[in-house]
């Protein structure tokens, strides 16, 4: 089994995040990450999989690593904003529930990647509560 690399989660990502904005079909981006970049055909399923679940809050089944968490919450955070972000954050908790309830260990890395990003989620909710503005050079 190959290791997904950094530049595997990163087109995977973007790919998945193609594939979701109906710019590439699914066999296409699935052909890119296999024959372009070395991911397995199952993970690249995964990964696309999972990004439309985690667009809509519903659960995802397979596990990311802890990097391509992060990537996908941040850059679903950069690239659709808070609503799309919180519905991202639901997922990830639900996928955390699934697979503590297989008994089949525990997933300590994802959730302190949760953790860390639903404290910027709720930073960011304060900010917008307060009515204050959101300055663009600040990383919440």
């Amino acid at each position: 089994m190959t290791k997904i690399t950094t530049l595997m989660t990163e087109m995977g990502y973007q790919l998945s995040k193609e594939v979701y904005e109906n710019k590439k079909t699914k066999n296409i981006a699935l052909d890119e990450l296999e024959q372009n970049y070395g991911m397995s055909r199952g993970s690249a399923i995964d990964y696309i999989h999972g990004f439309k679940s985690m667009m809509s809050g519903r659960i995802y089944k397979r596990t990311f690593n802890a990097e391509a968490t992060d990537l996908f919450l941040e850059n679903i955070y950069y690239d659709y904003g808070a609503k799309f972000f919180s519905l991202a954050l639901q997922s990830v908790a639900k996928h955390m529930s699934y697979y503590n309830g297989l008994k089949r260990g525990n997933l300590n890395s994802v959730e302190r990647i949760y953790k860390k990003h639903m404290m910027k989620y709720k930073n960011l909710n304060n900010i917008l509560m307060n009515g204050d503005e959101l300055d663009e050079r600040t990383e919440y």
